[in-house]
């Protein structure tokens, strides 16, 4: 082993401990402060060994952090430093990974202590980042700006983690056939929000409780950031949900390998869409209950209008979209032995050839994906040559407009949103947003002339493509934080591996393949244990079971 990839390794090691510890280890410029260390001390291999070998005040090893961390919030002594630099020398592929206790965070007083200075600062960065969703009504909506205004102070995406728990009480509930949760219900029977309701904070006149601002901001991330997923939708997509899973499990096992096998590859975003060709009518829709529904909003998703519209098949030739555009993109068959059940494995292999020949023929950078957002579509549409459809599934991946592509320093998680929300495919002409048209939803384009059919329209994440697409946006922030947002009809869930047999399935058409028997099926259990190895947010996950919703 050289001394250089030692030397990663172990960066990459003490990375994850960092992690742990809730703090910064990368400068702006993706350098670890081990590595930048070694670097400006003009260390080696055998003079790092050396330096082990030290009595740990004697070691030059404690400089390599002025401000060492640790776990438990309290000063380390120089040879606890020193061991934790060793685990991650003599040990960097297991060291601080499995072996990690995460704990559920906790909401202080303090965290609650937000002034006129802090919403202005969140005010800014969201209108700076993620122009798309944060509007003038945004702006105004101090309870979900108070709750991004505690994820910056905790540095955890504390609005999410409300949002996302609700969220998966709520699918919980609809799949063991309880009574559906609203959010001002939900609020009384989730444990964290019993401990906001008993939360000591000096609150002004007319002042909202910690308990109320979390309740109003579940409402207000889904009516402006994006609308929560209705489980009975109005159409149903006419294939097979057990090779789309399959597909799902391909596409996670990618983002992991990312994550895993590249260096300095976080953050970054990675948006895989499903393309599908056919729908047929389903239920209407239902997912709020009188009680919940608010006053109308102006959100992308497409209306009870939109959703009984005939299908249209919204995406067109995909590869000529991006050539118009000047985006750069891969693309191959996925399925091209013939045999569409040949499993996640060869697709994930696919995933993976098709990255590194994107990363080596277009984008020609070595630290890509970090600070990046990329995406694929997965055309599972029938052939059609004169759309550039295959006769089998395809794989693209490609760059996104340069208006939705990059990160910005220190991104907030909103972030991902707003790129998700600007543009997932652009239409011809969108000239990286630009076009005063790039915005409008399947109903308005519609009703525009024929200059700007539904086909050649931006396609976003909230735009429900008549129920023919599938969108997975992952968040990719470490190894242990992954959070992935499924999208249907342009609206939103949280999702989790068995999402493939407690939702997905109201979204196919029973009659379809195997599509009735595939949720109680031996393949779905074991595509759910792989993926549940690896789409990993253990912080979210270690928040989640702590507070769950009882459900009564």
């Amino acid at each position: 082993m050289s001394s250089e990839s030692k030397i990663d390794l172990a960066d990459q090691a003490l990375s994850r401990y960092y992690k742990q510890c809730n703090c910064q280890y990368f400068d702006d410029d993706g350098h670890g402060k081990f590595k930048q260390w070694v670097d400006d001390n003009g260390f080696d291999t055998d003079g790092i060994e050396e330096e082990f070998v030290e009595q740990p005040e004697e070691s030059q090893l404690i400089e390599v952090d002025d401000d060492f961390p640790s776990a438990r919030g309290t000063t380390l002594s120089k040879e606890e430093m020193i061991e934790v630099l060793r685990k991650c020398w003599t040990d960097p592929a297991t060291a601080y990974t499995t072996d990690i206790t995460y704990e559920p965070i906790e909401i202080m007083p303090n965290h609650w202590d937000i002034s006129k200075d802090d919403i202005a600062s969140i005010s800014q960065i969201l209108q700076v980042q993620c122009s798309k969703i944060f509007d003038s009504k945004f702006q105004e909506d101090k309870s979900i700006l108070k709750l991004l205004c505690v994820g910056e102070k905790i540095n955890k995406p504390y609005l999410q983690f409300i949002c996302d728990s609700y969220s998966r009480d709520r699918v919980e509930a609809e799949y063991t056939g309880k009574k559906v949760i609203i959010p001002n219900v939900w609020t009384q029977s989730n444990s964290h929000c019993k401990k906001l309701r008993d939360l000591k904070v000096v609150k002004g006149a007319n002042a909202n409780t910690p308990l109320d601002d979390a309740e109003g901001a579940i409402k207000s991330f889904f009516h402006r950031i994006s609308p929560q997923l209705m489980l009975k939708p109005p159409q149903k997509i006419v294939d097979s949900l057990s090779q789309t899973s399959q597909q799902i499990a391909a596409a996670i096992d990618f983002v992991y390998s990312l994550v895993n096998n590249q260096k300095l590859a976080v953050p970054f975003q990675f948006d895989c869409t499903f393309a599908f060709g056919a729908i047929t009518e389903g239920q209407e829709m239902v997912g709020v209950s009188d009680d919940e529904e608010e006053e109308e909003d102006d959100t992308d998703s497409e209306d009870e209008d939109d959703e009984k519209m005939a299908f249209e098949d919204v995406f067109g030739n995909i590869k000529d979209r991006l050539s118009h555009e000047k985006l750069p993109f891969v693309h191959t068959a996925i399925n091209d032995d013939g045999n569409k059940d040949s499993g996640s494995i060869k697709q994930a292999r696919a995933f993976k050839e098709q990255f590194n020949k994107f990363k080596t023929d277009k984008v020609q950078s070595d630290e890509f994906p970090q600070r990046h957002r990329f995406c694929a579509v997965i055309d599972r549409r029938n052939e059609d040559k004169g759309k550039g459809i295959m006769e089998d599934d395809e794989l693209i991946i490609y760059l996104p407009p340069e208006n939705c592509q990059k990160f910005p320093k220190d991104h907030n998680p909103m972030f991902y949103f707003g790129t998700s929300r600007a543009c997932i495919l652009p239409n011809k002409g969108y000239n990286n947003g630009d076009n005063p048209n790039d915005d409008i939803t399947h109903k308005d384009a519609k009703k525009l002339n024929n200059n700007s059919k539904p086909k050649q329209m931006n396609i976003t994440s909230g735009i429900g493509c008549n129920g023919a697409m599938l969108l997975l946006s992952f968040h990719v922030e470490a190894q242990d934080e992954i959070r992935c947002y499924m999208y249907l009809n342009g609206q939103v869930l949280r999702f989790l591996p068995g999402d493939i047999i407690k939702v997905l399935p109201r979204f196919f058409d029973s009659k379809f393949g195997d599509n009735e028997t595939f949720p109680e099926s031996e393949e779905a259990q074991q595509l759910i244990d792989e993926m549940d190895k690896k789409l990993r947010d253990e912080h979210f996950m270690a928040f989640y079971n702590a507070y769950k919703s009882s459900g009564k």
